[in-house]
């Protein structure tokens, strides 16, 4: 059985008042949470700054 990987992603957005920062959770991948980012504030992908990632911890059984 294949394991499903739960990332978070922080991400810096540039604006015109400044600076923001956001979290998403995706399965996905990285490509994925920046088109998420990119739908929800409705920005380019030049107001994306930086963007990084770590993973969930997950409780084994």
């Amino acid at each position: 059985m294949k394991k499903i990987r739960i990332k978070t992603y922080t991400a810096v957005l540039l604006h015109d008042r400044g600076r923001s920062r956001i979290k998403v959770i995706s399965l996905s991948g990285k490509q994925r949470a920046i088109k998420t980012i990119m739908a929800m504030e409705n920005c380019p992908r030049s107001a994306i700054a930086s963007i990084t990632t770590f993973n969930l911890k997950q409780d084994e059984k």
